[in-house]
């Protein structure tokens, strides 16, 4: 008996013995009914499929064209060397017409099996079940269902009748799919939907038009969102079809449950390598009408799929850059308290920004320049400085190497390096530059000694894209000068505000506009106690708190003068002993300072402003013209002022 005759008899087990008895006859028996005109596939009914399943030994003879038809034409395709794809077209129905049937060997059987309960006989590769059996049952070795009283093992399954299996291409993703440098992405999805009965998807084949192990390095199927099947991909993992245009990868062994008039959605997914040497190449893969293997229930097989392809490439990454910049956090030039004795650590000098746009970016180097003007006999950057470190979110990942210039010269390079900072692409990332400081000792570094980093960009800073190309960085981060004192004032704005009298064009002697600018500030002794001036209304500007033309200046847009200042601190005593007036301020006191400017406009129309030029101080109990004598501190002032104000002038 053919195996093509065996296959379609019901299972049952009966008492055989085996005879060898003769030889093979071929039958040269054809068509003997009309297969008629139309081409028969699927879904196919009427006397023509009940001539084929006749001619092809297909039972029960329906009528209907439905999986078990499909197998047989299949079947018989394969053994007349046709297109094994399940449609009896004008070849096939012309190689039924002349075709013999399979070879036979006569055999007698003499082997004890036992019955199924309708009776019906069973090989041992059992192609179909009993009728109407729906409950838990035993399971031939092929694990179709038979009969209650076969041992082989349990299984629950529904043999509602024969399923089939409809394969989609969904439309994303789509072709021409751009996958990144070492990132995963989805490159095709497939919808199969089962009618009939579910279907269990067993195997899915794809074809690639190049050498896909070159541009990706895993291969992943997914069920919706669950990895259902993953390959690290390499030249064995797939079967040369046609060199260099055609490679097939397979998913085998699957067990996908698709319930019967469900859908699921099967998605491969292609990880690409950190660089391939031919990025951009368009790949184009292609899912076949037979590319996917489902089984229903009954144990039929059937080999769907769809003629259609999707696109895909490997991205080279956009080219990175670096921006570098000043952080607003980073500290204004001001005043800074060190010891006399032993170092100060960790003094901020600089906080930069280093953003990367168009790919991550990462940084290995960076180079920072240190300035130091000191009134001393140091001749070198590391007579001032002990050690930099380079901060991220508070935490140090790296201390500078100086370079030999910074024991001869008072301006040199630092640098970190053997660093490993990416840097998001369109991301900010922040730095904070900070020093240990060495004591001031009044001969090698003195008083009002400067401290200024400054972010060397350009090649100097090393650093990467994903690309692997080097980065040239652009931009500017250049810290404010820090004065170090072991004893200074620290200030720091309150407000700035202003009012403008219109004045009188219309007497006979005009009266002027008149801007009022109100300052108010603090200031906050560090490292020991320092003594401010003390305005006395006997000697007027002489014994001037503030510094420069009575410490309030008008804008320099025009030539108007201050024509009147008053001065009031609060927050400390004002001390007087009849030939000194002062203000006492302790260690980490602070006090406030309120300053009033009047301008009154004495030129042609322009823009007037009252500011703070600077602070006359003194760290020792002296005379006022003394201390007003002495340098004050002018820096820290820049935004101690009013906004511009245009005056009239009538």
């Amino acid at each position: 008996m053919s195996n093509l005759l065996k296959s379609k008899f019901f299972l049952g087990v009966m008492i055989f013995t085996v005879i060898f008895a003769g030889f093979a006859i071929a039958n040269t028996a054809s068509a003997s009914c009309d297969l008629g005109s139309t081409t028969l596939k699927y879904g196919s009914r009427g006397a023509a499929v009940e001539c084929l399943q006749t001619t092809l030994e297909v039972t029960p003879v329906t009528g209907f064209f439905g999986n078990i038809t499909k197998a047989a034409v299949k079947a018989f395709q394969a053994s007349a060397s046709l297109k094994a794809d399940g449609i009896a077209g004008p070849m096939t129905k012309a190689a039924l017409s002349v075709a013999p049937t399979t070879p036979e060997t006569t055999t007698t059987t003499t082997t004890t099996e036992a019955l199924c309960p309708n009776n019906m006989t069973v090989a041992s590769n059992c192609t179909t079940a009993p009728a109407a059996t729906t409950t838990t049952e035993a399971l031939c070795p092929n694990n179709m269902t038979v009969a209650s009283n076969c041992t082989t093992g349990l299984n629950t399954v529904s043999t509602s009748g024969e399923g089939s299996l409809t394969v989609t291409m969904e439309s994303s993703p789509s072709n021409g799919t751009e996958i990144a440098y070492s990132t995963t992405k989805g490159v095709m999805a497939l919808k199969v939907k089962a009618t009939g009965a579910s279907m269990t998807v067993n195997r899915v084949d794809f074809n690639f038009s190049k050498r896909a192990w070159l541009y990706a390095n895993n291969a992943s199927l997914y069920d919706g969102s669950t990895v259902i099947a993953s390959r690290d991909l390499a030249s064995n993992s797939f079967d040369e079809i046609i060199a260099g245009t055609n490679y097939r990868l397979r998913f085998d062994g699957l067990n996908v449950a698709v319930a019967k008039d469900t859908s699921k959605v099967l998605t491969l997914k292609l990880t690409s390598p950190s660089i391939i040497s031919d990025p951009n190449t368009l790949v184009t893969i292609t899912v076949a009408t037979d590319s996917v293997r489902a089984s229903d229930a009954t144990g039929l097989v059937s080999y769907e799929g769809v003629a259609d392809t999707r696109t895909f490439k490997i991205k080279t990454a956009t080219a990175g850059s670096l921006v570098a910049s000043l952080d607003t956090t980073s500290p204004k030039v001001g005043t800074v308290a060190i010891d006399d004795v032993d170092n100060t650590t960790d003094v901020p000098l600089l906080v930069t920004g280093l953003k990367a746009t168009g790919s991550d970016v990462n940084v290995t180097e960076i180079p920072v320049a240190l300035t130091v003007v000191t009134g001393g006999t140091a001749d070198g950057v590391d007579d001032a400085v002990e050690a930099v470190r380079l901060y991220k979110d508070g935490t140090s990942i790296s201390t500078a190497t100086f370079d030999a210039g910074c024991s001869t010269s008072l301006v040199c390079t630092v640098t970190f390096s053997d660093l490993d900072e990416t840097i998001a692409k369109d991301v900010t990332a922040k730095y904070t530059i900070k020093a240990d400081l060495k004591p001031i000792d009044g001969t090698v570094i003195t008083a009002n000694t400067t401290v200024q980093a400054t972010m060397t960009v350009g090649s100097a800073l090393i650093a990467e894209d994903t690309n692997y190309d080097t980065v040239v960085p652009t931009g500017t981060s250049i810290g404010a000068a820090q004065h170090l004192f072991v004893v200074a004032p620290q200030v720091s704005l309150v407000s700035a505000s202003k009012a403008v009298n219109p004045g009188d064009p219309n007497p006979l002697t005009p009266v002027q506009p008149v801007l009022t600018g109100t300052i108010i500030f603090k200031v906050k002794a560090l490292g020991g106690t320092i003594y401010l001036n003390r305005v006395d209304t006997t000697t007027g500007t002489t014994r001037a708190l503030l510094n420069g033309n009575g410490g309030i200046d008008q804008g320099s847009v025009s030539t108007d003068t201050l024509t009147a200042t008053t001065y009031t601190v609060s927050g400390a005593d004002a001390v007087t002993d009849g030939t000194n007036y002062y203000y006492t301020i302790t260690d980490g006191q602070e006090v406030t300072v309120t300053a009033t400017g009047y301008i009154t406009s004495l030129t042609p129309s322009g823009l007037q402003q009252v500011r703070i030029e600077g602070l006359q101080w003194g760290t020792v109990v002296t005379n006022e013209t003394t201390r007003a004598a002495q340098t004050p501190i002018t820096w820290g002032f820049d935004d101690f002022h009013t906004i511009d104000e245009l005056l009239a002038f009538y």
